[in-house]
């Protein structure tokens, strides 16, 4: 969240078109925008898809490498959601370990990947 008075109007903007562009997409890989709108303390704010899980980064930090087919898995899925991205000219602009969340699906013993997004093309 970013207090609006000590936001420069650039991220604010940012902020805003992020929002826009995160509500645009539809892949079970990404992580879905419900609303967005501004506190009464003039925080800006948006409600995402609650993603129980880990990110990569603290998947790697608790059990050291991951095995292949794990990560082939998860890259499988990162590659769908960034299709879609793309297709609607929407870049991400910060892929990172931290931005990928994997959550297990029930009773499947498989991982789904989601990402936050970035900025359009």
């Amino acid at each position: 969240m970013f207090h609006r008075p000590d936001c420069e109007p650039d991220l604010i903007a940012r902020f805003e078109a992020e929002v826009q562009l995160m509500s645009r997409l539809r892949s079970p890989y990404v992580v879905h925008v419900y609303d967005c709108g501004i506190s009464r303390n003039g925080l800006l704010y948006y409600v995402m898809e609650y993603v129980p899980g880990q990110t990569v980064e603290d998947l790697v930090r608790v059990f050291g490498m991951l095995d292949q087919r794990v990560v082939i898995h998860i890259l499988e899925q990162v590659c769908r959601a960034l299709h879609e991205a793309h297709q609607k000219d929407i870049l991400h602009g910060d892929i990172s370990l931290r931005n990928i969340m994997v959550t297990e699906i029930a009773g499947t013993g498989s991982s789904s990947s989601c990402l936050t997004l970035g900025s359009p093309a």
